[in-house]
């Protein structure tokens, strides 16, 4: 767009020439015209959307804008809890082939970053899928290199199905001494359920990223 802006700039400074009866005003106009054509054409084939390359690199904005997010986090967490303990929960390991999660990567470097020597990671775990989800995906076609699609299609939707009591088996195994409980999915719909709220001396919570915020505006 840029180079198309500059040729009609230049087309329009040699017809400009060309009138004043220079010689090299009538190459630049057509030249320039042609230019600005040419590229104009070959973007409305384009379709206009983003390349590849901008697609990539817009990923790379938002893991960094993840990454950012967790350090100052982790950095108000360690000041705040120096000496504590956290429990991570992380994303539903929804397709087991799959072996990096890169907004899980982003978040946790960041959080790492931010909490240094101040604060222990004392282990990072996600739910277990839902038996009956489980039996769903698992009656899905094989994908055409033998990956299961149910997982694939219904992955994303995981943390949303996900209830209150498959949060309280994760708080019941947290490892001794855990103070802090940090969510990167959020909580739970019915989140009115959670072992978390009746606990003696319970563990701070911070959630990253959450949704359903009108319950989480009423529970706090």
């Amino acid at each position: 767009y840029i180079v198309i802006a500059l040729a009609g700039v230049g087309a329009v400074l040699g017809l400009i020439k060309m009138k004043q009866g220079v010689e090299w005003g009538k190459p630049l106009t057509v030249a320039c015209a042609l230019v600005a054509l040419v590229l104009a054409i070959g973007s409305m084939f384009r379709g206009g959307g983003p390349s590849q390359r901008e697609i990539n690199d817009i990923r790379k904005r938002e893991l960094a804008y993840e990454r950012i997010s967790t350090k100052k986090l982790g950095t108000y967490l360690a000041e705040k809890f120096s000496g504590g303990k956290a429990l991570v929960i992380k994303s539903v390991e929804f397709m087991p082939q799959q072996a990096v999660d890169p907004r899980f990567e982003a978040q946790m470097a960041g959080l790492k970053e931010g909490l240094g020597e101040a604060v222990e990671i004392g282990a990072v775990v996600s739910p277990e899928i839902p038996e009956e989800y489980k039996k769903y995906m698992e009656s899905m076609p094989k994908g055409p290199e033998g990956e299961d699609m149910g997982y694939a299609m219904m992955g994303p939707m995981m943390d949303t199905m996900l209830q209150a009591k498959d949060f309280n088996k994760l708080i019941k195994e947290m490892p001794e001494g855990t103070n802090l409980i940090i969510s990167l999915i959020g909580l739970p719909m019915d989140l009115n359920n959670l072992s978390l709220w009746t606990m003696k001396n319970a563990p701070k919570l911070v959630l990253v990223s959450a949704m359903n915020l009108p319950q989480l505006q009423e529970a706090i």
